[in-house]
């Protein structure tokens, strides 16, 4: 069977650094544009070390 939330989910991820040098890794879920593709929320993936 077909899960059309999940076939439309989408997830960039990001690797910044703050001005303190600390690394992390962020995603946004969903594209920015379309709702169907997610919240368009900010998340922390991990930390580098």
């Amino acid at each position: 069977w077909k899960r059309d939330a999940e076939l439309a989910a989408v997830r960039d991820y990001f690797q910044v650094e703050d001005e303190a040098g600390e690394r992390f890794w962020i995603y946004r879920a969903g594209d920015g544009e379309d709702a169907a593709t997610g919240s368009h929320r900010w998340f922390l993936h991990g930390i580098f070390g």
